[in-house]
């Protein structure tokens, strides 16, 4: 029988020290973080104008760099989910 924990997400603004949004939910549905990581981002994005997006490894995707990049026009910081995977291997323009 598997455990139930609560899964907590949260985006805030480190330099004001505000939390905007947060998102609860109960795991273990998915092991996969970036889930949370769009309506999360887009609803701190319209709270206050990000810059900088700073994120640990659960939510290192291709799709959450190009969103932040391409859409919100901020510069994001996520390391690498394999970083003994060499750079031509990894996929996608923003992970290299």
């Amino acid at each position: 029988m598997r455990r139930k924990y609560a899964k907590l997400s949260i985006g805030a603004d480190v330099l004001q020290q505000i939390i905007c949004t947060i998102k609860i939910r109960r795991s273990p549905t998915r092991h996969d973080d970036t889930i949370d990581f769009r309506p999360i981002i887009t609803r701190t994005n319209n709270i206050l104008p990000l810059s900088v997006v700073a994120a640990d490894k659960g939510y290192d995707s291709e799709e959450n760099h190009a969103l932040v990049r391409e859409l919100l026009h901020g510069y994001i910081i996520i390391p690498a989910r394999y970083e003994h995977v060499p750079i031509w291997r990894t996929h996608g323009i923003y992970r290299k």
